[in-house]
């Protein structure tokens, strides 16, 4: 790496490190002072519980916000250059300037590949432990809205069911005692393809073991698809329910604690059975697509700060990447939104900010260098 190449890559390096850590700080701050008042106040959960939620949180915003750091920390290392009058020197040398900002590109696209592995391994870990930690806080919730009612805690925290969507199939849990890890009056369906139930599942009470969930009074139909069923009664039996007490009391599904892997078979298994696993898509393909977005908007915002003025530094190049982060931000948010809703297909839902703003950065990019 020439001397031209490392002295803009450190300015450049400089201002990434600058713009994630004040990015994440300032995220940081803001959502703790926002949910300080009521979980700690309104639920009376400990501060400390409420620390190792925002801990639990961190990887998750440091991986949104770098790609925003990366067309920040760009305009304001090109507007720095330019108002020192380095960029000129460099242009006057006959030196590309595009050659020059080769390293910052490439370490653009490494931080893509590193977000899809933070994403990949780190952050369903940590949104897994957010989630319980949140739970843990709502226990406060629940033990607070019992002693108004004058009621014991513990008919609060075990008076929910309904119905859930499982790995094998859908579950309707009349009511679950999250204290003692028992469901109460449990219908289980196991659902083939087309949607077509092949086997339902009655049992009275079904208790975890620590293992696997252990049935008391089960009843067990098998539907062939000649139209045939068949019944079995058993006193006791070991249920075929994979999710633990934990999935049950977090029962919807979130996309954000699997990855791009893991979301793909848990899509393919729950469409053999006939789900619409649309949403789910949609954030399948925004694992891929949100990790490149850094990248894309650092080539949109390399152009405006090689054709900033002498004068425009740091206030500038601050204003106009965050101009640009906001608005990419709110249209993927968008079209993610109607992604969901089934509008556009979930490619162009995801794809469509990342595309757009990379065609833009491309065209301006080409004719500033």
């Amino acid at each position: 790496m020439s001397i031209l190449k490392r002295m803009v890559f450190r300015e450049f390096f400089g201002m990434f490190l600058l713009g994630v850590i004040s990015l994440t700080a300032l995220f940081v701050i803001v959502d703790f002072f926002d949910r300080v008042q009521r979980y700690v106040g309104e639920w009376g959960a400990p501060t400390g519980l409420l620390f190792k939620f925002m801990l639990y949180k961190s990887p998750e915003i440091i991986y949104q916000m770098t790609p925003l750091a990366l067309p920040l920390s760009t305009l304001i290392a090109l507007g720095l250059l330019s108002r020192n009058r380095e960029l000129i020197a460099i242009r006057a040398g006959g030196i590309s300037v595009r050659s020059v900002l080769g390293p910052v590109f490439v370490f653009s696209l490494l931080c893509a590949a590193l977000l899809f592995a933070v994403g990949e391994y780190f952050v369903p870990k940590s949104h897994q432990k957010l989630r319980l930690t949140y739970e843990e806080m709502r226990r406060y919730q629940f033990r607070k809205m019992a002693a108004l009612a004058g009621s014991d805690a513990g008919d609060v925290l075990d008076s929910f069911g309904g119905w859930y969507r499982g790995s094998n199939g859908v579950y309707c849990v009349r009511r679950y005692e999250m204290t003692a890890n028992v469901i109460h009056g449990l219908t289980a369906l196991e659902i083939g393809p087309g949607f077509r139930i092949t086997r339902r599942i009655e049992a009275a009470r079904a208790t975890w073991t620590g293992t696997n969930w252990i049935g008391q009074h089960v009843s067990i139909r098998d539907f062939s698809p000649s139209g045939a069923i068949s019944t079995r009664e058993y006193p006791s039996y070991t249920l075929p329910i994979e999710e633990t007490p934990r999935q049950f009391e977090t029962a919807k599904v979130d996309p954000s604690e699997m990855g791009f892997f893991a979301l793909k078979d848990y899509i393919k298994r729950l469409e053999g059975g006939g789900s619409d696993m649309r949403e789910f898509r949609v954030d399948l393909w925004a694992k891929m697509s949100y990790p490149l977005s850094g990248f894309l908007l650092l080539v949109l915002a390399a152009p405006l700060g090689l054709g900033s003025g002498r004068r425009a530094g740091m206030s500038v190049g601050i204003v106009i990447s965050l101009a640009i982060c906001i608005t990419f931000y709110e249209f993927n948010a968008w079209m993610i939104s109607i992604g969901h809703g089934g509008v556009v297909s979930p490619p162009i839902a995801a794809w469509s900010a990342d595309v757009i703003y990379g065609l833009a950065g491309i065209a301006a990019y080409i004719r500033a260098t």
